[in-house]
């Protein structure tokens, strides 16, 4: 079992990556009905306010590269649903 210091440094590491994707959560719930306009259908990353879409998740994470955890990835529907992951 790690050490406690161990994992509060790693905790410590993610809240800054946690913080991103909430703002970029936010972000796209303040802006969906014009994102569903242009992105309907379509798989998009989001990371501060750049957009990155592709209409397959595989696509899109191929775009992404290794840098993927960084993002906040969201699929669009035409109508007001959406999945997030």
């Amino acid at each position: 079992m790690p050490k406690k210091d161990n994992i509060s440094a790693l905790l410590a590491g993610e809240i800054p990556k946690i913080e991103k994707q909430m703002e970029a959560s936010k972000w796209f719930g303040e802006h969906e009905e014009d994102l569903r306009k242009k992105y309907g259908g379509k798989f998009i990353a989001i990371r501060d306010k750049r957009i990155e879409s592709s209409t397959d998740v595989d696509g899109l994470i191929g775009k992404l590269g290794v840098e993927r955890s960084n993002w906040f990835i969201v699929y669009v529907s035409r109508k007001k649903t959406v999945a997030c992951w």
